[in-house]
């Protein structure tokens, strides 16, 4: 078995002690270097399986009272992310200036990694009234957050269709993502001619999102158009066949169906 270690950083590297004086107008480079390297500390603990040592890095920045910039608190935001504590990764973004867009995508990505959804949808809100504006990751990510059976949350009906509005008006790049996301969100909530809708303007085949028809056709008895979306995808995986055989043998009366999908 591999195993991965992370270059340990001497203390008096990362933090040396001038560390404190008052940086000059004119800032060279060994007066930005104890940044520098504490940003290159913690993105080696951020990509090793045991990210939780690279907190001590943390521990030594309140003791030396070093102000972090803006990329070592983005890196300490990830780190304790990545560790799934999410009180203390609020905590940075909350002491940031001006959060910009990666550290609110990063903040909302793990509230909902971890069935936050509240928390997601106040930080959403509170994004939409800062200079950073929404994009197709974000959105996505709210529309992931509706359609999430683990919430307790009660969601408003009308949120796919708030989202699809934004996406529009607000002239959002497409990709993939996002409208993989938004088709499965329309057909978890029932929605299956505003995802139907959605689902043919795209450009490039996407057997998700095929496969997310398909099962919302099924769920609700609509065989023939489930089938439709099956004989249309020219590129098929198990997935999606496995979701045509499950809706057939759901019934004795269309379960010899299945025996011819081809």
């Amino acid at each position: 078995m591999r195993i991965f270690r992370v270059a340990s950083v001497s203390r008096r590297i990362l933090f040396p002690s001038n560390h404190y004086a008052t940086l000059p107008l004119k800032q060279d480079v060994s007066a930005l270097s104890p940044a520098i390297n504490i940003a290159r500390a913690l993105q080696e603990h951020i990509n090793s399986p045991s990210p939780k040592a690279g907190k001590k890095i943390q521990a030594d920045i309140i003791k030396t009272g070093f102000r972090p910039d803006l990329n070592v608190s983005i890196k300490l935001l990830i780190l304790h992310l990545k560790c799934g504590c999410l009180s203390y990764a609020r905590q940075v973004f909350d002491e940031l200036p001006k959060p910009t867009l990666s550290a609110y995508n990063y903040m909302i990505s793990g509230y909902l990694k971890h069935g936050f959804v509240k928390e997601l949808l106040l930080l959403v809100q509170r994004m939409s009234y800062s200079a950073e504006k929404a994009d197709g990751y974000t959105l996505s990510m709210v529309l992931k957050a509706s359609s999430s059976h683990g919430s307790t949350m009660t969601l408003p009906r009308s949120l796919c269709r708030l989202v699809h509005a934004r996406i529009i008006k607000c002239d959002v790049e497409h990709d993939d993502v996002l409208v993989t996301a938004l088709v499965d969100a329309y057909v978890k909530s029932g929605k299956l001619e505003c995802a139907r809708t959605v689902f043919e303007t795209m450009k490039d085949e996407n057997v998700v999102c095929a496969t997310s028809m398909i099962s919302g056709y099924m769920n609700q008895g609509l065989l023939d158009d489930a089938e439709e979306i099956f004989n249309t995808t020219r590129v098929k995986d198990i997935v999606v066949y496995n979701a045509m055989v499950e809706g057939f043998s759901r019934s004795s009366e269309t379960a010899e169906r299945a025996v011819h999908i081809t």
